[in-house]
């Protein structure tokens, strides 16, 4: 299948276009809302999309055979281009399961920077890279990640020798064969550097915080910055099952496209769930559609996918105020709130510096050819090697770099356990720094406390059943200021509170377990002047705008209020 331009995309149909009345509502329930809305248009031009199939071998090739472009994805999935009329009598047939559109995906990025000094000091991080802890300073040393986005220029900051394996996506070769890492578009790079550069063309100034991690690139954005869904699921797919001999224990997806279907169906968030049943710690940027740009008015809703990814751990934007406290720390406006749309789910899991970070340039790329202003010089250099980007994008690439320099620390010691990806994104969430006055829905959990989620997986012991934290400080020292750990989940759409944790077969959260399938959430949720929620569900087609949340009988970010309402006594395996 030619790789087409990725201007070609159902997401700017309107999503509120009523189905066609004739259409059977069975059929309609097998498309995703963009392609409804295509449906309710009358459109009948060819469409990209992927096809969820019980044998997508045989129904390809008798799409191809009609004329049909068509490229087998998965064992039950394939990308073709076909007319709506020819999707609707496909989906009439029972063994096609679900037909999403192959989504255009986009890297999710939005100059003063904040300084490199004041990153590393905030996060806890030592001024030549990596977090002290035990007595040890962990860099990331050992731990494998890959990056799927635009690709990476090496440089003295990301080491060509540290990119162990670089697929081109965006090329017909696709992802069985290897090329020479490199980033048109310049995106990647700066991903890449925040994880994990090293700072050598900066003096340490502009260094991420695994220094000495090693890289696996998909490159799966064109120059442009943008690219199909399905490339992205086939990068996934081929990292999850060379999760072995890769030696992949991380993902970071600074990317998205709006949500057009549940995550139960979503071709995109199914590959990330796939990634993580195998093992591997996901990162997602929450998606920058937070504010309206034309009243300037908060939204919620506006995670992009595959940020509704439930397994997935979602990061928001911080602003740090290029101060070294975090007392002056807020959400950035752009930055994502959920809850996830069509599923509800709460989101961002939680929220890290994002806005204004100075990483490595792809100095031959579209971002640093065309934006001088994006262009930062180091101390020394009289050449620009570094940009300043904002975005969630961001955000999860410093969330991806503190979770590898974690990930080190356990297993330089437990090299034969597992710190599985759902107890990962537990311990970032518990050792958050809440920001006061921030809903749950805008901050997730709270604030990515790198040395304190580092310390924590330094020292949780696997081989006891009755471990418990109480050797660590649930607060950190910032500058001068000491902040309580956040001692919250947020799982899925709960809140779980506590201070205590069992780690075993069981865990248990404080001395009431908040953790089950149901939250009472009082007789109604409103949300701005758009959604009541309560035994019925009034959703329109937007995000939702507005300023203000009422959650069950008490606002969003009320501990008492919120776990007074909660199930309790459930006991939960953590998987």
């Amino acid at each position: 299948m030619a790789h087409q331009s990725a201007g070609e995309s159902l997401e700017d149909v309107a999503p509120d276009a009523a189905p066609a009345p004739t259409a059977d509502p069975a059929v309609l329930n097998k498309f995703d809302s963009a392609l409804q809305a295509a449906i309710g248009a009358g459109l009948t031009t060819p469409q990209r999309v992927i096809i969820q199939h019980a044998h997508p071998g045989v129904a390809g090739a008798a799409l191809e055979a009609e004329g049909s472009a068509v490229r087998q994805l998965s064992s039950d999935a394939f990308v073709a281009e076909v007319s709506l009329p020819r999707l609707q009598q496909l989906a009439s047939q029972a063994d096609t399961l679900h037909i999403s559109t192959d989504a255009v995906v986009a890297a999710q990025q939005n100059g003063n920077y904040t300084d490199g000094v004041t990153l590393k000091n905030t996060m806890g991080m030592q001024a030549s890279g990596g977090v002290l802890s035990g007595g040890r300073v962990y860099d990331g040393e050992n731990i494998v990640v890959a990056v799927i986005d635009s690709g990476i220029q090496p440089s003295k900051d990301v080491e060509r020798k540290r990119i162990m394996a670089f697929y081109d996506l965006t090329k017909a070769s696709g992802v069985n064969q290897t090329v020479e890492p490199y980033d048109d578009y310049g995106h990647g790079t700066h991903v890449a550097g925040l994880i994990g550069g090293n700072g050598e063309l900066s003096r340490d100034r502009f260094l991420g915080a695994a220094s000495k991690l090693r890289f696996i690139g998909y490159k799966v954005l064109d120059g442009a910055g943008a690219g199909f869904s399905s490339d992205v699921i086939a990068a996934l797919d081929h990292a999850t099952a060379n999760k072995a001999r890769l030696k992949i224990r991380l993902i970071n997806l600074s990317l998205g496209h709006r949500v057009m279907e549940s995550s139960a169906t979503d071709p995109m968030v199914q590959a990330v769930e796939r990634a993580v049943r195998a093992g591997i710690v996901v990162v997602v940027s929450a998606g920058n559609s937070g504010i309206n740009p034309a009243t300037g008015l908060p939204g919620y809703g506006g995670i992009t996918s595959p940020g509704n990814a439930p397994s997935a751990i979602t990061v928001g934007a911080v602003d740090i105020n290029q101060t070294e406290t975090r007392a002056d720390d807020f959400v950035q406006a752009y930055s994502s709130r959920g809850p996830t749309w069509i599923d509800a789910a709460a989101k961002p899991d939680l929220v890290a510096p994002g806005h204004r970070l100075v990483a490595s340039a792809a100095t031959t790329s579209q971002l640093y050819t065309t934006h001088p202003e994006l262009r930062v010089t180091a101390d020394g250099q009289t050449t620009s090697k570094y940009l300043r980007l904002s975005g969630t994008s961001m955000a999860a690439a410093v969330t991806s770099g503190a979770i590898a320099v974690g990930l080190e620390a356990f297993y330089r010691q437990y090299d034969h356990h597992t710190l599985t990806p759902n107890m990962v994104k537990a311990i970032l969430q518990f050792t958050s720094l809440p920001l006061p006055n921030v809903d749950a829905l805008t901050q997730g959990a709270g604030s990515l406390n790198a040395a304190g989620a580092i310390r924590f997986m330094d020292q949780f012991d696997p081989t006891r059943t009755d471990w418990t934290p109480s050797a660590l400080t649930y607060s950190e020292v910032i500058g001068d200021t000491t902040t309580a750990w956040s001692q919250q989940i947020i799982w899925g759409d709960q809140i779980i509170w506590g201070n205590q944790i069992i780690w075993g077969n069981q865990i248990i959260w404080g001395n009431q377990i908040i953790w089950g399938n149901q939250i009472i959430w009082g007789d109604q949720i409103i949300w701005g002047d758009q959604i009541i929620w309560g035994d019925q569900i009034i959703w329109g087609d937007q995000i939702i705008w507005g300023d203000q949340i009422i959650w069950g009988d008490s606002s969003v970010g009320s501990n008492q209020g919120m776990a007074n309402s909660l199930a309790q006594n459930l006991n939960v395996l953590f998987q």
